[in-house]
């Protein structure tokens, strides 16, 4: 199997059950192709998060975590991937990147429109890392911080889960999404998240971002007793007054 495989059939994608109503937004990315994407607006002045939410999670999933953005006056924006929730197509690697450039675009021509002025600052949670970092490269000059919530900087721990040694197959960074390269040519404010008891994504892949990140202002914020799907539900308030102060000092 070729890497490029092995790394395409990490997307799990699944329809949603929900219907679809006025916070609902599709996205044409490619030909007969529209990815779907959620938007929570407080208000046309305040600072917007558009986010990419992790594996086999849908948009409309987000709903109560928006509410909480919201309620901190900060709008939330999140975007699937194609073939999850209300979008349509076929996931892969490559398409996820080119994807997020034309989200990205349709969401700051979106904030445009209702003069928006604010911050914008670009989120990805575990597989949606590679969409904010492939943003913080390409997009850099647009937006005004990053987060990575429980995001990998390599492929490794992906590989060792599929029980492949990434030397064995020859596995070079650049195979993959590249995040860690992506990574350290930013210089804009960063703020990175993670469980010290992540059983997917190694904190020490958290650590690997910290350390080669070329953010002039970078944070790495650790979550005790946390693991991968439950930060959150451990750091409670913790988590959302930690990325209100990132914002707040933009």
């Amino acid at each position: 199997m070729k890497i490029s495989e092995i790394l395409n059939s990490i997307f799990f994608p699944r329809k949603t059950e929900y219907n679809s109503d006025e916070k609902d937004y599709l996205v044409h990315v490619d030909k007969n192709v529209n990815v779907g994407i959620r938007m929570f607006i407080a208000s046309n002045n305040s600072p917007t998060i558009l986010f990419f939410h992790a594996n086999a999670e849908i948009t409309h999933e987000y709903d109560d975590i928006a509410q909480m953005y919201n309620k901190y006056n900060i709008n939330f924006i999140v975007s699937g991937y194609r073939g999850y929730g209300l979008s349509n197509g076929q996931p892969s690697m490559d398409t996820s990147l080119e994807d997020s450039l034309k989200i990205f675009d349709f969401v700051l021509d979106h904030l445009k429109s209702l003069k928006n002025k604010n911050h914008l600052v670009v989120m990805g949670r575990s597989l949606g890392s590679t969409s904010a970092s492939h943003l913080m490269l390409k997009r850099e000059q647009e937006i005004d911080g990053a987060i990575i919530d429980s995001g990998f900087a390599t492929e490794y721990p992906f590989l060792l889960r599929f029980g492949l040694d990434p030397e064995e197959i020859n596995f070079s960074l650049s195979d993959g999404f590249d995040n860690l390269k992506k990574i350290k040519y930013f210089k804009k404010p960063f703020l990175i998240i993670h469980a010290d008891m992540d059983e997917i994504i190694p904190f020490s892949q958290a650590d690997m971002m910290f350390v080669e990140s070329g953010s002039y202002n970078k944070d790495l914020f650790k979550v005790n007793g946390a693991g991968h799907n439950n930060v959150i539900a451990i750091a409670r308030d913790h988590y959302f007054d930690k990325i209100r102060d990132f914002i707040e000092q933009l």
